[in-house]
């Protein structure tokens, strides 16, 4: 039973996570950029996935100012 449980914890942080990634995603295609925390990478191999499924080109660095976050934009 606590395993159905972690199990039900995990997929709802997992969506969670989604949901956060497709706003992104969202708001990168409208607006033309975005920025994020450098440090969690899942999130940026899985932002970047999907951004690739659009066909989309884009560029990604480091923001000048805050060396935390990762600055992408569409090319």
């Amino acid at each position: 039973m606590i395993s159905l449980i972690l199990l039900f914890e995990g997929v709802k942080v997992l969506e969670k996570k989604i949901k956060k990634m497709m706003m992104d995603l969202k708001y990168l295609i409208n607006h033309g950029e975005v920025d994020m925390d450098i440090a969690d990478i899942k999130y940026q191999k899985m932002l970047f996935g999907a951004l690739e499924a659009t066909g989309k080109d884009y560029t990604f660095h480091v923001h000048e100012q805050d060396e935390s976050s990762l600055f992408v934009s569409l090319v």
